[in-house]
């Protein structure tokens, strides 16, 4: 029963992802719900993999890069486009900022993890769970909280 309720899940859940999206090929899913939304602007490395209800919003104008090895918990968001804020509540207008996020190789990312947009991931990073990631990790080694800073 479980194998067939996996590969009903499969087939109906990751094959068309992985039809639509033809640079996510080499992208393992782990569980259900994963959604990718958004344009053909994603790459990926071997060896990496997303667990389930994991969303990816990509932009028009902005793109996604994850690395070789990377392991994406469950229930991560990860951003390339958000609203200003400052702009929406000062003018009432909804200007929105596109910007890529690269994921470097060999990271772990927990779960329940944000990764807005504009962020750069090196090599080599543990995030722990339930953190947000809003700017840049340039070094290697693990990163919580919220925001996301050094803690080892």
């Amino acid at each position: 029963m479980d194998r067939l309720l996996y590969f009903l899940y499969y087939f109906f859940s990751y094959m068309p992802l992985k039809f639509r999206f033809t640079n996510i090929r080499r992208l393992k899913f782990n569980g259900h719900g994963v959604a990718i939304v958004g344009p053909q602007n994603i790459t990926t490395g071997a060896q990496s993999y997303i667990s389930y209800n994991t969303r990816i919003y990509v932009g028009k104008n902005s793109k996604l890069s994850i690395g070789d090895r990377v392991s994406i918990g469950h229930n991560v968001r990860i951003y390339t486009v958000k609203v200003n804020a400052n702009v929406f509540i000062t003018k009432g207008e909804k200007y929105s900022i596109e910007k890529d996020v690269i994921i470097g190789n060999d990271v772990i990312i927990g779960g329940n993890v944000y990764i807005g947009p504009g962020v750069t991931i090196c090599n080599r990073v543990f995030i722990g769970a339930n953190s947000v990631v809003v700017k840049d990790i340039n070094e290697s080694g693990i990163y919580s909280g919220i925001p996301a800073h050094k803690i080892a």
